[in-house]
């Protein structure tokens, strides 16, 4: 189905032999017509082997560890003062952190984003519905993608809303921050101390 502002079709040439096909390993070039085939069935998106959380279908382990890396990287570089905030190359970086806790991956936290994605809303869900959990929204356009891909551009939205505008040197959120033009609720998601 179509995504608003997805993308139809990826551009790039055609293939012209067997190794320009590397969406899904064993595919052949049909160099008659410039397409990829694929006999047999493509495998499951998800990211490969689903050992940590094996309840939740359509999660694979190497997706779940990009998506908590690409967290955890950077609110290293946070903690450490190395977060610029705002777009001015002349602005301040944030302060540093001193309580700044590694997230760790949670099953059942996984298991009600999924199924929030499933219902394909496009937004967030009523914070009535998340049972004290924050919650980032971001459509990746292109449908069937790798998901380490797709949760590493997640992550850099979010992140990168810091650098769109600034926040207060107290970091505190406040209603001024609620009220931007420019997101960064975002930000603030993925950037709580409280995250773990």
């Amino acid at each position: 189905g179509g995504y608003p502002h997805s993308v139809l079709y990826e551009t790039g040439k055609v293939c012209t032999k067997d190794t320009d096909c590397r969406t899904y390993e064993g595919s052949k070039c049909d160099k008659q017509t410039g397409l990829c085939v694929l006999n047999g069935t493509p495998p499951p998106p998800g990211g490969g082997p689903n050992t940590k959380c094996p309840n939740n279908v359509g999660m694979g382990d190497k997706a779940r560890k990009a998506i908590l890396d690409a967290h955890n990287r950077r609110r290293s570089k946070l903690a450490r003062g190395m977060i610029r905030n705002g777009r001015k190359a002349t602005n301040k970086n944030l302060p540093t952190s001193s309580f700044m806790p590694k997230m760790t991956y949670d099953c059942a936290t996984e298991a009600e984003a999924i199924d929030y994605a499933d219902r394909c809303e496009l937004t967030k869900s009523a914070e009535k519905d998340r049972k004290g959990f924050g919650e980032d929204v971001y459509v990746y356009p292109a449908p069937n993608a790798d998901p380490v891909e797709a949760f590493e551009a997640a992550a850099k939205h979010w992140w990168d809303q810091i650098f769109l505008d600034g926040i207060n040197w107290e970091v505190k959120y406040i209603q001024s921050l609620k009220d931007k033009k420019i997101d960064q609720k975002g930000f603030t998601q993925v950037s709580l101390q409280a995250i773990e």
